[in-house]
């Protein structure tokens, strides 16, 4: 029984052998590196590519067959990317929406809490040394200042926003 070098390697990678299952599983071997380089590459850039690769490595097999197959995995490549892109697209979209959310909703938790509290218009205007010196001498409250400090940004984001 004379086995060819085909089929010794197919023996030995444990794939099916002959031309149809040879072409299908050479072809599955190289599909994940046809998909990373779709990006890179036109549509038919990227098909004639193929079809040249296909054509130096099975001879003159089948032409249709080798046509059909290079452009079903151009086409599922590229249609996976497209499909890939819009998913991400919109998952970041939600994501920013749900920040932006987050970001209002603390907004106004925090113009509710400063509404009921007195603060010094004066403290922002301070200096360091100032403000220092206040504070040390306990003439203002860290908290004060922050809350100070708080309500201005407040009125600058909403004159900026």
């Amino acid at each position: 029984c004379q086995i060819t070098a085909c089929q010794l390697q197919a023996l030995q990678t444990g794939r099916e052998f002959g031309p149809g299952a040879d072409l299908y599983n050479r072809l599955a071997s190289d599909l994940p590196r046809l998909i990373h380089r779709v990006n890179k590459m036109s549509l038919w850039q990227e098909a004639s590519a193929l079809l040249h690769r296909l054509f130096n490595t099975f001879g003159n097999y089948h032409i249709l067959q080798i046509a059909v197959a290079a452009a079903a995995i151009v086409t599922s490549s590229k249609a996976g990317v497209y499909v890939y892109t819009r998913q991400r697209r919109r998952q970041l979209m939600l994501k920013i929406q749900a920040r932006r959310q987050k970001t209002k909703q603390g907004i106004e938790e925090l113009r509710e809490e400063l509404k009921n509290i007195q603060i010094n218009p004066d403290i922002p205007t301070w200096g360091i040394s100032q403000l220092h010196t206040a504070l040390q001498s306990g003439h203002v409250t860290a908290t004060e200042v922050l809350r100070a400090y708080q309500a201005k940004a407040l009125e600058v984001n909403e004159r900026t926003n």
